[in-house]
């Protein structure tokens, strides 16, 4: 029974493979996947369209350095102001609509940082008043509308409140 034992410390590996060639096949699979996800990349077409989900801030590695548009609709997340502050730091992003989300007055406040974005719809929202005057802060903004909801102030213009 001990000569087993000692059989069973040699191996080394419970892969039954060297090292080397653990970590030869480790770089394969990962060649695999980033040539995968390039694949994935090329067949999304258009912006990118976040629709009914939980959405984290991993969710945003889709949305590439040169995205113009970004449009979230009935989505939630707890992490929206995470996601407002990369949405701000995207200097191609000139375009954004939410409708339906759970986006408060903190995401409002992470995107008010935003030097890009021109034109921003919040459709039915939790967003308050206090959030719709962050959002006029955004000095590229050329229109900043809000639609279906009695909690904020609607205006098609970022400096005129109605």
């Amino acid at each position: 029974m001990l000569k087993e034992i000692d059989e069973v410390k040699n191996i080394g590996s419970p892969y039954r493979l060297s090292d080397a060639e653990i970590n030869k096949r480790a770089e394969k699979i990962a060649e695999r996947f980033a040539s995968i996800r390039v694949e994935i990349e090329a067949m999304w077409e258009g912006p990118p369209i976040f629709m009914g989900k939980e959405i984290g801030i991993v969710d945003l590695e889709a949305v590439g350095a040169g995205t113009s548009t970004v449009t979230f609709i009935d989505c939630t997340s707890k992490e929206w102001s995470d996601i407002a502050k990369k949405l701000a730091a995207i200097s191609s992003l000139t375009t954004l609509e939410l409708s339906n989300c759970d986006a408060g007055d903190q995401f409002c406040s992470a995107l008010a940082t935003s030097k890009s974005i021109n034109h921003l719809k919040i459709d039915n929202c939790t967003v308050s008043d206090v959030g719709a005057r962050q959002l006029s802060q955004i000095k590229s903004l050329e229109e900043l509308i809000f639609d279906s909801t009695d909690e904020v102030p609607k205006t098609t213009n970022k400096n005129t409140f109605t």
